[in-house]
């Protein structure tokens, strides 16, 4: 398994979890999942309810992004043959996300928020599960660059199993850090406040980034199969 490819997925997830329009709205989804209010979750007494309706909404969004990633295998492999030019235009579109969050170029497309709103909060582990579902679908701003990018490369596997496991650690990139903030909440609060500042900064950073690896994968120098 080429190491490479597994970091790119867990960095993709980390970064979509720092991402500005993700990190801010954590109190936002626990308190939603919880039905506490953003004073009551920091409560120790809630941490367990914390821990389980966290793993149910990360269990939500990883069922869906691996899914994902499957289905780009799926059509990968009807390319497979034309895969020096399918390698090679992976990378230039990996690029062309990375000019968009580093803020270079703009799209239209990628700035379009779908949310679905329920009428009650979810306090039960059905309501968070399906919460988890729902944020793969409609938070486009969040996941759609850097999702697409990782999609890219899950297509260009040879197998739908390879495909799968990489979309798990883009999902873990993601999942891990948030069950840690929804069991760790007074310390997340503090840290939040810190961050908030930085927020630009590491977007535009992360957008260097992809722009970098899509670049590498471009020159050949990052194979973008898992071997």
């Amino acid at each position: 398994m080429e190491i490479v490819s597994i970091l790119f997925a867990v960095g993709a997830g980390i970064i979509t979890f720092l991402s500005p329009c993700m990190l801010p709205l954590i109190p936002a989804y626990l308190s939603f999942m919880t039905g506490l209010s953003a004073e009551d979750i920091s409560d120790e007494h809630h941490k367990q309810n914390l821990l389980i309706k966290s793993l149910l909404f990360v269990l939500g969004f990883t069922i869906i992004f691996v899914s994902l990633g499957a289905t780009a295998t799926i059509i990968g492999q009807f390319l497979e043959k034309y895969y020096r030019v399918f390698h090679q235009l992976s990378g230039i579109i990996v690029v062309i996300f990375g000019l968009f969050m580093a803020e270079i170029i703009h799209f239209k497309l990628f700035n379009i928020e779908k949310k679905i709103n329920f009428k009650n909060k979810g306090k039960s582990n059905l309501a968070a599960f399906i919460l988890g579902l729902v944020f793969a679908f409609g938070w486009t701003p969040c996941v759609g660059p850097i999702l697409a990018s990782v999609l890219v490369m899950a297509s260009s596997q040879s197998t739908i199993y390879q495909g799968i496991l990489l979309l798990f650690f883009y999902s873990m990139g993601i999942g891990l850090p948030f069950v840690f903030s929804a069991v760790a909440i007074s310390k997340f609060f503090h840290l939040l406040k810190k961050y908030k500042k930085h927020m630009h900064k590491v977007k535009i950073i992360s957008g260097i980034i992809l722009i970098i690896i899509g670049l590498l994968i471009v020159t050949g120098v990052i194979n973008t199969s898992i071997i």
